[in-house]
């Protein structure tokens, strides 16, 4: 009888906490959501361009007229209009170059989306930050758009050169190879032996500076992204971002970008935002509110509207659309 009686209360008392618990969470919101963050914003999203203003900035682009000595593996990508690009030896890089060796692209079912916008919207032109190899500014300058490539590898670089010498692009596609992100300052670069797609930056120690590194790429000067405004000659464009989980810094200073260029897309990886989401939170929830706050709603490349309150739960690749455009595909 007693034991009875013990196992009633520890199930009573089972059913008191678990409805202790559930009623805390519909009263305080869990870690990822988006209204623990909501006003923290102003610091966050709208960070004014004129703390930067009278910073003179050294553009670092590079010269599509120099020779090319190297070799290169060059072959046609499978999208039309079947544009050549140049990649890696698939030893060195076993994912971009792998696959657009295997299939003719990378990221297939995003580039399909991409190249849909293309030709739904003949006036929007392309600013891809991260390059690489350059699938994305190809692709673009294949449908006779103009592209801002800004990549700040060297090897990625010149591949990219010949891909461009090869499709006669030179007028279509400018590189710039200044590395985004929050402030201003040296970097040099985190290499991967196997995954060129995953070389990221790093602050350069003192003892890096020096001009031979400099000379040799290896140390590179950093913008923001609203001074990319200064040297862009078009009006509208898809707004492609894919830098290793750096997204979060190098948009952190952009409301004069999005204010006065016309920006109806914002193509970019979130999954490794995810990986990395202990470094990044709040600031997740944050980009997310400030995204909003500029009247862009997520969505997934199967044309799904994400929840901005399940963030931490969406796809490795997401597209920003802004609610002036009339969304179909």
């Amino acid at each position: 009888m007693r034991r009875t009686k013990v196992l009633i209360l520890t199930v009573i008392t089972l059913l008191l906490m678990t409805n202790i618990i559930l009623l805390m969470q519909t009263i305080s919101p869990p870690l990822y959501s988006i209204e623990r963050y909501r006003d923290r914003v102003e610091s966050t999203c709208v960070k004014h361009y004129a703390n930067f203003s009278q910073r003179r900035i050294t553009y670092d682009f590079y010269d599509l007229n120099q020779e090319l000595t190297e070799k290169h593996d060059c072959l046609k990508l499978k999208p039309p209009p079947n544009p050549y690009i140049c990649i890696f030896d698939v030893k060195k890089d076993k994912y971009v170059s792998w696959f657009i060796k295997q299939d003719g692209v990378w990221e297939a079912p995003v580039v399909r989306v991409f190249m849909k916008l293309l030709s739904n919207h003949p006036h929007l032109n392309l600013i891809d930050i991260g390059a690489h190899v350059g699938m994305y500014s190809l692709l673009a300058a294949s449908m006779g758009r103009e592209v801002l490539a800004i990549e700040p590898v060297i090897s990625n670089v010149k591949l990219l050169h010949a891909a461009i010498n090869l499709n006669h692009f030179k007028d279509r596609i400018k590189i710039l190879m200044n590395p985004v992100t929050d402030s201003y300052l040296n970097v040099t670069f985190v290499q991967h032996d196997t995954n060129q797609g995953a070389i990221r930056i790093r602050n350069a120690y003192p003892s890096e500076i020096t001009e031979e590194n400099i000379r040799d790429q290896n140390v590179k000067e950093t913008i923001v992204a609203d001074d990319i405004l200064s040297v862009v000659t078009f009006k509208s464009a898809i707004l492609k971002i894919d830098i290793e989980g750096h997204e979060l810094k190098a948009l952190r200073f952009s409301d004069r970008i999005f204010k006065h260029l016309a920006i109806p897309y914002v193509l970019m990886e979130w999954g490794r935002l995810l990986e990395l989401r202990n470094e990044h939170e709040p600031e997740l929830a944050e980009f997310v509110i400030c995204m909003t706050e500029r009247h862009y709603k997520p969505f997934s490349y199967e044309m799904d509207e994400l929840s901005i309150q399940r963030y931490a739960r969406w796809p490795w690749d997401i597209m920003w659309v802004h609610e002036s455009v009339v969304f179909s595909l």
